[in-house]
């Protein structure tokens, strides 16, 4: 065997690890470690904390917390937590809907069109936001928003 082949089966073998350490990162996996439904998992909105099952928020894979890929670049590896710099009295009642499903409650002092927002930016199922806004008698054209597509 040439010595270049020794090196190359090295960092080969040094990528692979790497990568693996990386694709278990980005599917929610800390230290290599698989997550299992029950584990718990730390959400800080705006320097308030929430914590739940990795199940429960799996429930929802179509949403942003639901998938493990989209709420990858969240996560805070020296936190152990996933961090958003966003509205926290909005998070509130999302965080309810992940935990009990059903409706979604706006919070009496949050605003319609900051409520959608935050709606869209977690990206909830859109049955949901449409029976909000139907409950509610929100129409986009009174918020300022744009319809956000599929």
């Amino acid at each position: 065997m040439h010595v270049f082949d020794v090196f190359f089966i090295k960092v080969k073998k040094t990528c692979f690890f790497y990568l693996q350490s990386n694709v278990f990162n980005i599917y929610g996996c800390v230290g290599g470690r698989y997550r299992s439904a029950d584990q718990r998992v730390r959400i800080n909105v705006s320097g308030y904390h929430f914590e739940t099952a990795l199940g429960v928020l799996e429930r929802h894979p179509g949403t942003l917390l639901g998938d493990r890929l989209r709420r990858a670049p969240f996560y805070d590896r020296e936190r152990g937590e996933f961090f958003f710099d966003r509205h926290r009295p909005s998070f509130e009642a999302i965080f309810i809907y992940y935990q009990r499903g059903g409706r979604l409650r706006r919070p009496e002092p949050v605003p319609d069109d900051v409520f959608l927002d935050e709606l869209f930016f977690y990206e909830l199922e859109p049955a949901a936001i449409d029976e909000y806004r139907r409950r509610a008698r929100v129409s986009m054209k009174n918020t300022g928003l744009e319809e956000q597509p599929p």
